[in-house]
């Protein structure tokens, strides 16, 4: 596993423009083992959002979800390489939730 400072304990991946293999989601899970990663929106906080979609637009039943949340939005198909670079942009950020 890359060097972070700090990892997310929940993230929701919402990938609008194609589909997740499964091999893609269990190697997600495996890197991250400790936290939590929905595929489809639950009614809980994200502490991290991938959005992708050609216009950054959310179709949630749930307001809760991204309210605290770091959104990393992308104009193209999900891949692993777009998931580490969510985490090194988690890694690094400063969360103030809303402050």
């Amino acid at each position: 596993m890359l060097p972070f400072k700090k990892t997310p304990k929940k993230i929701l991946i919402l990938n609008n423009i194609g589909t997740l293999s499964q091999d893609l989601k269990i190697k997600i899970r495996k890197f991250l083992p400790n936290s939590l990663i929905d595929f489809e929106e639950n009614d809980i906080q994200y502490d991290l959002v991938f959005l992708l979609d050609y216009i950054f637009k959310f179709n949630l039943q749930y307001y809760k979800p991204i309210s605290v949340a770091e959104i990393i939005f992308k104009r193209q198909t999900f891949d692993f390489k777009i998931f580490e670079e969510g985490l090194r942009h988690y890694s690094d950020c400063e969360i103030r939730n809303g402050v």
